[in-house]
């Protein structure tokens, strides 16, 4: 998998991702004061490892339906797989796992319906553009023909480029070169 997908991936999911236990501890206080203060939202989102076990683990009913106890769950099945596993092997797992839109289940499968290439061939505006679509895959589609979609694509690779940047991954005038880049798209097949 190439440096610029597993970087995109981490600047946008989980900055932390080499230094945290698997869980952002943080994020979890500031979740549970949330509740407490009857402030919801407080919390920070999931690491890649808990986004990883949610979706390898858990049925798709479990994952869509909020509860305590599936997040408890799923924070010490984080915090044992962290322990258990090499941090490049749970990232390797979770890029081969997510899923990007389109039918497109793992970066390989994103790589090749959205680019009609193998994922060891993406550039960096093209891993930075695939990194922000599992967030929301329903509305980021690069292949609507829709032009206001097409905009809030490119505008979400423009946040990933300069997380990226913001995390020493890549400089500012990488930013700006990938960000102008022209994208060639696979084209859909007739059949």
């Amino acid at each position: 998998i190439p440096l610029f997908v597993r970087q995109a991936t981490i600047a946008v999911e989980d900055k932390t991702f080499y230094e945290n236990p698997g869980v952002d501890l943080n994020g979890i206080l500031r979740a549970v004061v949330g509740e407490l203060t009857n402030r919801p939202g407080m919390g920070g989102g999931s690491t890649l490892t808990q986004q990883f076990v949610r979706n390898a683990v858990f049925s798709w009913e479990e994952r869509s339906t909020r509860s305590y106890a599936r997040k408890a769950k799923e924070i010490v099945l984080s915090l044992i797989l962290t322990r258990q596993e090499p941090k490049d092997q749970i990232l390797e797992w979770y890029l081969n796992e997510v899923f990007y839109g389109n039918l497109a289940f793992g970066i390989e499968a994103a790589a090749q319906t959205v680019f009609g290439k193998s994922a060891t061939d993406l550039d960096l505006a093209e891993s930075a553009l695939l990194a922000g679509l599992p967030q929301l895959p329903g509305r980021l589609d690069p292949l609507s023909p829709d032009p206001d979609v097409h905009r809030a694509v490119r505008n979400r690779q423009r946040v990933v480029l300069n997380l990226m940047a913001e995390n020493g991954f890549i400089t500012e005038e990488e930013v700006d070169r990938a960000a102008e880049q022209e994208l060639v798209y696979a084209q859909p097949d007739d059949d």
